[in-house]
C-alpha cells in the first residue's frame, strides 16, 4: 500500500508545470519529506492539449451507496481497477484525459514523488529507487463531490497498488504502481497501455531502507 510518501521532487519539467498552474513557485509542494492523506497536493493529468498540473485532495470518503460507510480511501488495487464500475470510466476509450479539464472528470493521473513509506513490527522503511531520481505514482482522479473552500480544492484523488516485488515484498504485499517518466504521456493519454500498465512489471531496482 501507500499511506506515506516523499516529494522532494528535482524533475525541472514537472516543477515548471506545477509553477505555471499555481502561477507562483510551488516549492511547498515538491519539497515534503512526508506527505500523508487527506492533504492537498499536486498531480499530474493530461489535458486536452498537454500534460498540466493542479491541486487535489489524497483520499475520497465513501458514501453509502458504495458501502462501509465513512470509510476513507486513499489506494486502489490496480489489478482489477478497470474493471470496477466506480473506476472503469478512467480506462474509457474517451475518457477526461482528452476531453478536458472538467473538476470532476474521472481520468487517469500521476503523483511524483521521491520515495515512501512502509512499517513493519513498529520499523519505518523508506523505500526508493537504487538510482534516486523521481518516482511517478499512477493515480486516479475520480469524480467525487466535494465542497471548495477551506484548502479543498474540490477534486479527489486515490493512488494505484499493486502486488510488492524484490526487496519491497520482504517490508509490504503491496507498493504503488510505479510509472518511468517516459511513460507518462501514454499512461495519461492512451487507455490501451494503461489497461497493459496495470498489470506491468516495474523493472528499476529499488533501494529498502529501515529508519
Amino acid at each position: 500500500m501507500c499511506g506515506r510518501y516523499q516529494a522532494w521532487v528535482e524533475d525541472d519539467e514537472i516543477v515548471r508545470i506545477l509553477e505555471i498552474e499555481k502561477r507562483g513557485s510551488a516549492e511547498e509542494y515538491l519539497r515534503q519529506d512526508e506527505v500523508t492523506p487527506g492533504t492537498v497536493q499536486p498531480v499530474l493529468y493530461g489535458s486536452a492539449v498537454k500534460i498540466r498540473a493542479h491541486l487535489s485532495l489524497w483520499g475520497v470518503r465513501l458514501m453509502p451507496e458504495e458501502g462501509k460507510t465513512g470509510r476513507f480511501l486513499i489506494n486502489v488495487r490496480a489489478e482489477t481497477a478497470a474493471e470496477k464500475s466506480r473506476f472503469r470510466p478512467a480506462f474509457a476509450p474517451a475518457d477526461g484525459a482528452r476531453a478536458g479539464d472538467g473538476v470532476h472528470a474521472d481520468r487517469r493521473a500521476a503523483v511524483a514523488a521521491s520515495g515512501y513509506y512502509e512499517w513493519r513490527d513498529g520499523i519505518r522503511y523508506r523505500i526508493e529507487p537504487e538510482m534516486g531520481g523521481t518516482l511517478y505514482l499512477g493515480a486516479l482522479e475520480i469524480g467525487a463531490p466535494a465542497e471548495k473552500g477551506a484548502g479543498n480544492p474540490g477534486r479527489r484523488h486515490l493512488i494505484l497498488t499493486t502486488s510488492a516485488r524484490g526487496e519491497i515484498a520482504r517490508v509490504h504485499s503491496r507498493m504503488p504502481l510505479f510509472l518511468l517518466r517516459e511513460e507518462l504521456d501514454d499512461w495519461l493519454y492512451d487507455p490501451v497501455f494503461a489497461r497493459r500498465r496495470l498489470l506491468g512489471e516495474w523493472v528499476i531496482p529499488m533501494r529498502v531502507e529501515a529508519g
